[in-house]
């Protein structure tokens, strides 16, 4: 297992894998004046953000940690009075959020360097914010209970409000879910855990005091779309099914937990603790013993993040996880034999060229290898051989939902190659792969392709019947995305309109009241 994991107390730590089930410190920086109260690692991986009670946020790399690649504001800027909670990146590090002490959500600009906007709304200091997966809206909550909704490109307007009936509990950390747009997760500290809908500012999911102290941290697992975990001070890591709204494993860490962070491979997951400990689990071994455990800091972690690897395994992982929970009325259809032969010949002629255009890892199988056979389930048509596929076998086992590695579980390919996926034979040396491309189109023509021409016209026909279900289906998930943003401004309108008549209704009782008096002192001037 390797992985880099960044921490902060006082001081910045970067830390990796050691021997005897311990963590090393490959990196270790003090770029504040003060406490160090959240880091987050930018889209590449090897810029750090951190901020504090300094009120400053400062950028800087891991290799080389003295010196500063960005401070903001800068320290021409004498006076702070912002303590800073929390900071995270968005639109491809284009962008900075942080919130603090001042009630205030400020965004900026790292390619100017500039204060981009500030929000406005906060009754109580912003302990939390984060982006949603495509950067287009910003979620902050706040110490007095509230969560505001900011749209990053929208210039004015109110922000939309997910607040609980009841007492109002501070929010102590945020996270949407890297599969669906409008999920978002919350802890309180009163130990509820809400999943909201922040379309219709609805919750999705309730757990009320599901930790018996304040709920610390969440995090939507990078792997399974259903997989939620939360920390608290009462020592317990708790996994829930979100759809099946209900908790389906524990783990007690004997320590008050105060952060979490998931590896992009869905099945490490670290946490911090108020004694300074860091903890490190492998959710695919079993057990509740952590893999590697250290004691970072004297003083709590402050917040710990695991180092993703965004452009490699975790947007594979993703990509297979998103294609893997597609309804199974959204999936593509079955391809016909006669159309599977007319796209691997096409294939077999220039697989150089497509292989080059797809964007995803593409699996070439050797010529000599046997596929093993099973049944095709709806939601794996239209991908070539797909990882290990996590079930609900068992309510209560929280190994079940995330991804298993290793000689247990070998990859299984499907018996009919996929039609979405350029299926090549591996040469074994330059001179043998030219002979495999060049006699393979005249396999294909003599065994499989029809030679009448009406059979060709109707292999043909069913293609573009295809192409254009399939744009069909494309299509009408744009409307269906774009009728949600349009009932979301709608709604938002809509309470806007709703406040400013409820502020004229009282000037119309004034109003009325007015009338009411003039008529009375009439009345009692005409009698004496």
């Amino acid at each position: 297992m390797a992985f880099e994991l960044a921490s902060c107390s006082k001081v910045v730590k970067v830390w990796q894998p050691g021997d005897g089930g311990t963590l090393a410190a490959m990196a270790e920086f003090s770029p504040h004046s003060a406490v160090i109260n959240a880091l987050a690692w930018n889209h590449t991986g090897k810029v750090v953000a951190s901020a504090g009670d300094d009120g400053r946020v400062v950028l800087s790399l891991p290799s080389d940690p003295n010196k500063p690649l960005c401070i903001l504001p800068p320290l021409s800027v004498e006076k702070v009075d912002d303590k800073i909670y929390c900071v995270a990146f968005g639109g491809n590090s284009r962008w900075l959020v942080t919130g603090g002490s001042a009630q205030l959500v400020k965004i900026w600009d790292l390619k100017k360097q500039v204060l981009a906007k500030t929000l406005h709304g906060h009754g109580g200091a912003v302990k939390c914010a984060t982006f949603n997966k495509d950067s287009t809206t910003i979620a902050s909550g706040a110490s007095s209970g509230e969560i505001l909704l900011f749209g990053l490109l929208e210039s004015n307007g109110r922000p939309a409000r997910l607040e609980r009936d009841g007492p109002a509990h501070a929010v102590n950390g945020l996270q949407y879910s890297p599969f669906v747009k409008n999920l978002l997760a919350a802890v309180y500290d009163n130990g509820d855990v809400v999943v909201w809908d922040a379309t219709t500012t609805l919750p999705e999911a309730v757990f009320e005091a599901a930790h018996t102290k304040a709920a610390t941290a969440v995090g939507f697992s990078p792997y399974n779309r259903l997989l939620l975990c939360t920390a608290g001070l009462d020592g317990i890591l708790l996994f829930y099914d979100i759809e099946a709204k209900r908790i389906i494993k524990s783990i007690v860490c004997n320590d008050q937990l105060t952060s979490l962070s998931f590896k992009e491979n869905g099945s490490t997951i670290a946490v911090g603790t108020l004694s300074g400990t860091i903890k490190v689990y492998d959710l695919a071994q079993g057990g509740d013993d952590p893999s590697y455990e250290v004691e970072s800091f004297r003083d709590p972690v402050r917040f710990l993040c695991f180092k993703q690897d965004e452009g490699g395994a975790a947007a594979t992982l993703r990509q297979h996880a998103v294609t893997r929970d597609k309804p199974a009325q959204e999936a593509p259809a079955p391809v016909s034999p006669r159309k599977q032969a007319i796209v691997n010949a096409s294939t077999s002629h220039q697989p150089l060229a497509t292989e080059t255009r797809t964007s995803q890892p593409v699996e070439i199988p050797s010529a000599t290898s046997t596929p093993q056979t099973r049944t095709r389930s709806p939601r794996e048509i239209g991908v070539a051989n797909p990882p290990p596929q996590p079930q609900f076998s068992d309510p209560g086992d929280v190994n079940d939902v995330v991804p298993r590695a290793g000689p247990s579980s070998p990859p299984v390919t499907s018996q009919e190659p996929s039609p979405w996926v350029p299926q090549v034979p591996a040469p074994e040396s330059a001179g043998s792969a030219q002979v495999q491309v060049s006699q393979q189109p005249l396999a294909m023509t003599d065994q499989r392709l029809p030679a009448h021409p009406d059979q060709l016209e109707t292999i043909i026909r069913e293609a573009v019947e295809t192409g254009m279900a399939d744009f069909r289906l494309t299509l009408h998930r744009e409307f269906r995305d774009m009728h949600v943003d349009m009932v979301r401004q709608f709604q938002i309108q809509k309470n806007e309109i709703e406040a400013q008549l409820k502020s004229l209704s009282v000037v119309e009782e004034l109003m009325q009241e007015l009338r009411e008096l003039r008529e009375e002192n009439r009345l009692l001037r005409q009698q004496y």
